[in-house]
């Protein structure tokens, strides 16, 4: 397979899963602004900020060709 039908495929299943998504799941209000937490105390969860720049450095060193 070359990798413009695999990403065409790809492309293909994330818009039909997207379709199926909004769909069939029911729609949940949001929270309010006040019940939000900010980036900052969510990156200070120990594991989330390692756990993120771990997958952006992945993403950075692996240049697609």
């Amino acid at each position: 397979m070359s990798w413009l039908l695999t990403f065409g495929l790809l492309s293909a299943l994330a818009v039909t899963l997207m379709a199926w998504v909004v769909a069939k799941l029911p729609a949940f209000p949001g929270s309010r602004a006040q019940e939000r937490q900010r980036v900052a105390s969510v990156l200070a969860i120990p594991g989330v900020g390692q756990s993120l720049l771990a997958l952006l450095l992945y993403v950075v060193a692996h240049p697609c060709c």
